[in-house]
């Protein structure tokens, strides 16, 4: 009977010690990024919008629509015909990711000399210094897809903004098809990570060898477990790693212990939610270590 009682007790005090237990780096490095999107453009093609797109080979007529409204129609008879619309975008942000949707059906399309797969939905880019076109490998991005049915379906791209370069959406009828595509209901977000981080200490990023404190503070966001792993690397590889609680004043105190390897570094934070396990926010920049040394 003891030895059931305390059997019983080992694994009720396992089990708590295992719920209780704090994420490892791995685990947190593994979360999924909390998505917040941000729409910078939509068209309806309606008359209202007849200045945010251009259309070459066709234009936005009603009654054709999702719902019965206005949509683009595009109509290419022969392959001789450059049949396409382009939709301006705001200033996008580099290294930021972005996903344009638009809905389309087709009538009539066959495949006259195509070589390619399908495609109706892509963006282009120009270069913001000059304005010309940017190569297309570095600045075209298209959406491969089925030939479209009678009825509206979604398609949806994603694409991720590039230093020097300012993207606009393609919509068309690929070169080798013939028919016609409409298009309704175009919207574009920029993804985003609700929170943001800024390192606060040590100044100017610049820890000393025998000093590895640091401080972090977060934008406000709704957290149930909040955490901070902060990740001190060189040349691909951890330096230290320390998983921090905010304290009560909402700033993440840190550190890295000392005997740190004097030189150039990297730094990775990440803002947690372990309950919900998810990514808040995530920053990396570079550090300076400053040996300590007489």
């Amino acid at each position: 009977m003891l030895k059931k009682s305390l059997h019983t007790a080992f694994a009720a005090a396992t089990i708590f010690t295992l719920n209780s237990a704090e994420p490892s780096a791995f685990e947190i490095r593994n979360y999924e990024e909390k998505i917040e999107e941000k729409l910078i453009r939509e068209v309806k093609f309606e008359p209202a919008d007849k200045k945010l797109f251009r259309a070459y080979g066709g234009a936005a007529a009603a009654g054709i629509g999702v719902d019965n409204s206005c949509a683009l129609k595009l109509e290419r008879t022969d392959d001789k015909q450059t049949v396409y619309a382009t939709i301006g975008l705001p200033q996008i942000v580099p290294g930021a990711d972005y996903v344009v949707e638009v809905a389309v059906k087709g009538e009539n399309i066959t495949k006259s000399s195509a070589k390619r797969q399908f495609h109706c939905l892509a963006t282009e880019s120009r270069l913001t210094a000059t304005g010309q076109m940017a190569n297309w490998r570095d600045g075209t991005t298209r959406c491969y897809s089925d030939i479209p049915g009678k009825e509206f379906t979604t398609l949806k791209m994603d694409f991720k903004g590039k230093k020097g370069l300012q993207p606009f959406v393609v919509l068309n009828i690929p070169s080798g098809y013939l028919g016609t595509v409409c298009f309704d209901n175009l919207k574009v977000y920029q993804k985003g990570m609700p929170s943001t981080l800024t390192l606060t200490a040590p100044s100017l990023q610049m820890f000393r060898s025998d000093n590895g404190k640091f401080e972090v503070s977060a934008t406000a966001v709704k957290a149930s477990d909040p955490l901070l792993l902060a990740i001190l690397h060189r040349d691909k590889k951890i330096m230290r790693s320390v998983i921090v609680r905010p304290d009560l004043d909402n700033v993440f105190r840190g550190d890295f212990g000392k005997d740190l390897e004097a030189g150039e570094a990297g730094l990775m934070l990440i803002f947690a939610d372990a309950a919900a396990k998810v990514k808040l926010a995530v920053m990396e920049t570079d550090c300076t270590i400053e040996s300590m040394e007489e």
